[in-house]
């Protein structure tokens, strides 16, 4: 399984001023993982919550006609008590992606009134309706971090343009501000805690090890 019931996970959410300055601000409520499609706004703070595993289901693909229920999914709670869900009633799965299994967004039951609910969220008056695993966000803008390092590093190479030195000298900046924000953010609100990105050899076979990287939490 994915995660394991009473299992607790770090999570992050991006807050933006330009979507909380909206009339409508459900998209600010929404993850969006900085400096996508172009965008080269830093976020204006960083939302960090522990969700703590307290359920799990097998749950159908949102596009099966046939509705087997062979994925796992997830309710959570939040340290303030809400309920999250992670695949959830329905699991979403792209063609190539699987981004899913590391989001979690407010679960609105059945019983409960969905546009009331919604309406909190667009109001501003809930301020997060999804969370991304916070071990795959550092982990991934750390491996951003250390590409533009490197092609920075290259820069003596012909087909290097100024332009695309100006584009990864941005990037590697921006990058550092935002994984320094998460790492003050984090260490004042869990300074029980700390990470590190640690390599992992996933190979089974120490004489041919393929290693990946990972965000590793450890309690101190």
């Amino acid at each position: 399984m994915r995660y394991e019931v009473n299992q607790e996970l770090f999570v992050i959410h991006f807050d933006y001023a330009s979507l909380r300055n909206q009339e409508s601000k459900f998209q600010a409520a929404d993850f969006m993982l900085p400096f996508l499609w172009g965008n080269k706004e830093i976020p204006a703070e960083v939302d960090l919550e522990m969700l703590t595993v307290t359920d799990h289901f097998l749950t159908a693909w949102d596009q099966d006609p046939d509705q087997e229920k062979k994925y796992d999914g997830y309710l959570l709670l939040d340290s303030k008590g809400e309920i999250f869900a992670n695949q959830y009633p329905l699991a979403s799965y792209g063609q190539i992606s699987d981004t899913g299994d590391r989001r979690f967004n407010y679960y609105v039951t059945e019983g409960e009134d969905h546009g009331a609910i919604f309406k909190a969220f667009d109001m501003g008056e809930k301020k997060v309706y999804e969370y991304h695993l916070l071990a795959d966000v550092i982990r991934n803008m750390t491996e951003g971090l250390n590409n533009a390092k490197e092609k920075l590093s290259d820069i003596h190479l012909n087909e290097f343009t100024h332009e695309d030195a100006a584009f990864y000298t941005e990037l590697r900046d921006n990058l550092t501000i935002v994984l320094e924000m998460i790492e003050k953010a984090f260490k004042e609100k869990y300074p029980e805690w700390s990470y590190e990105i640690k390599k992992k050899n996933i190979s089974g076979n120490p004489d041919r090890p393929f290693y990946i990287e990972r965000c590793v939490f450890t309690k101190k």
